[in-house]
């Protein structure tokens, strides 16, 4: 479902200017190749070719800063960290499906693994023995966790991420 850009604005906290509040969002792209119903962040002016010719329907800027002005119709999203601001939109517009705890059949969970509680491992990940797998994590598909390694309460590995042997 798409968000408004005054609903954009209002999930990272940002001063609109410019375009129309009721204009439908639906995603996130850069500055080059986002279209009229994406955001896209502004946060180096070596990117200023690409602001002045964005299709985006609005751009995260930082308060106060100069910047070229946007082509005609986009809108700016004034914040003072335009990099938080926009995983703040990409979070709201995609955000995080929960995966159901859980060992899936075709993991390989060596013996002398610790797995905390609600901690869900995908197809085709290995954990060797002796790691400590923290209370609600995810090691999703095609992971791979060496002996020894320590991952954090709530933290995330995702697909054919590696980590070596004694990593935390």
């Amino acid at each position: 479902m798409p968000l408004t850009l005054a609903e954009v604005a209002r999930c990272c906290g940002a001063v609109l200017v410019g375009g129309d509040p009721e204009r439908p969002v639906r995603g996130a792209a850069g500055l080059k190749e986002a279209g009229p119903d994406q955001v896209a962040p502004f946060t180096d002016p070596r990117y200023a070719p690409h602001l002045e010719r964005t299709r985006a329907a609005a751009v995260v800027v930082a308060a106060g800063a100069s910047h070229p002005a946007p082509p005609p119709g986009v809108a700016l999203l004034r914040v003072p960290d335009p990099e938080w601001a926009f995983i703040q939109i990409l979070l709201t517009l995609h955000p995080e499906v929960p995966e159901s705890p859980g060992l899936d059949a075709r993991a390989c969970v060596e013996p002398g693994v610790t797995l905390g509680t609600g901690v869900y491992v995908g197809p085709f990940a290995v954990i060797r023995s002796g790691s400590t797998i923290g209370e609600g994590a995810w090691i999703l598909a095609g992971a791979y966790v060496g002996r020894r390694c320590r991952i954090g309460r709530r933290c995330r590995l995702y697909p054919h991420a590696v980590l070596y042997d004694g990593v935390s």
